[in-house]
């Protein structure tokens, strides 16, 4: 199992590496966008599911829990 210290480390990474996340609520998508170029996009009910994930995540923020979940897309 991970420690949420070193999840919390691993996401913190990303964010200084220059990953990003594009979010809008109304329609809805997200976008997680790596340095390197590559772009992972949800939108409509796959976009809904990974941001009510995210919000019932219990001790990452949102944007934590976007990126950790995105670490483990192929």
């Amino acid at each position: 199992m991970v420690e949420i210290e070193d999840i919390i480390e691993q996401v913190q990474n990303l964010k200084n590496s220059g990953v990003t996340i594009e979010i809008n609520f109304k329609l809805p998508t997200v976008a997680v966008v790596y340095p390197d170029g590559k772009t992972w996009f949800f939108q409509g009910d796959e976009a809904e599911e990974l941001i009510d994930r995210a919000d019932q995540a219990d001790e990452l923020t949102f944007e934590e829990s976007i990126l950790w979940e995105s670490t483990g897309w192929t």
